[in-house]
């Protein structure tokens, strides 16, 4: 989802689903207290984050709806999920989205917007009018910029001399060409924007260039202007840092390792570990965060026993 290009304003078409909480949340987005549950609303249904989240919210009494565009998603068949919500597909129309969102919090009264995927990209455009309508915690806009596309965070990686596998920033096709020679393979292609396993390919041999070149093709890509990541592929096991961060401090850490490799990008087996650099890379990539955060990190180290 890139909503880089919309106005930092909501427009007045959108002004209807604007305006003070008459429940449940204060104006501040603070919850309100003296509620025998919490009511969460969940920025979609269909993703194994969201799967986790209802799995780890629904056994402690949570009331838990989800917002998603298909009526038998994931979270439909959840006995912890009171309702579906059937909502505009926030990717390619995140305004219809996010006024059917704020129609939501107007009409139910939500406690708490908690977005479990890449739908916090837009609640943080739109946070100051989302907060006057629940409580919702997600870091400024400017930060998620810095983290949103796959070549400012390798620029935010460079920044903060954070290790990262050699990368080459292609706009055009012999560029991608000339980065690949120069790496060797394997390497990765990487689109700025994907989810998963979409935008990536790994490029092993030259048949796998040209399999990545018919998909950049069609997503009309490369176009000259946005960039095209050409990374080596790294060393080691493959592991995952899910940090939370309040204004800039940590105040959670989960770490797991893939036990399996999967069809996709995706590992399919993982097992919880806490890594010894974990937390001091987490801490450095939070405080920019500006705010409250949720901070990915996937690492690759040397295998340990």
């Amino acid at each position: 989802m890139d909503v880089s290009s919309l106005s930092p304003e909501l427009t007045q078409d959108h002004a209807p689903f604007i305006g003070a909480h008459a429940g449940g949340a204060k104006g501040d987005g603070t919850i309100a207290t003296g509620k025998p549950k919490v009511r969460i609303l969940l920025s979609e249904g269909s993703s194994t984050n969201a799967r986790e989240v209802i799995s780890a919210l629904g056994p402690k009494g949570y009331v838990l709806d989800v917002c998603d565009p298909n009526p038998i998603c994931l979270g439909r068949f959840s006995r912890y999920v009171r309702k579906v919500h059937r909502s505009p597909v926030s990717g390619s129309d995140p305004m219809g989205y996010l006024r059917f969102v704020q129609e939501l919090l107007r009409e139910h009264h939500y406690d708490v917007l908690l977005p479990v995927n890449e739908q916090a990209y837009l609640f943080s455009w739109a946070r100051h009018h989302l907060s006057a309508l629940t409580g919702l915690a997600v870091a400024d806009f400017a930060a998620f910029t810095r983290v949103q596309t796959k070549a400012n965070f390798h620029d935010l990686l460079d920044e903060l001399a954070l290790p990262q596998p050699v990368t080459l920033v292609a706009r055009t096709w012999s560029q991608i060409e000339a980065g690949v020679a120069s790496i060797t393979f394997p390497c990765y292609l990487k689109t700025s924007y994907g989810t998963a396993s979409m935008g990536v390919w790994r490029i092993g041999d030259a048949d796998d260039l040209n399999e990545a070149k018919v998909g950049l093709q069609g997503q009309g890509l490369p176009d000259a202007a946005t960039e095209i990541l050409v990374q080596k592929a790294a060393e080691g096991v493959f592991e995952q840092s899910h940090a939370v961060f309040d204004r800039g401090r940590l105040i959670a850490l989960h770490c797991t390792r893939r036990l399996r490799e999967g069809a996709g990008v995706a590992p399919p087996s993982r097992s919880a570990w806490t890594g010894p650099s974990s937390q001091d890379t987490s801490n450095d990539s939070g405080k920019n965060s500006g705010g409250r955060a949720v901070c990915p990190l996937i690492t690759s180290g040397t295998k340990r026993r």
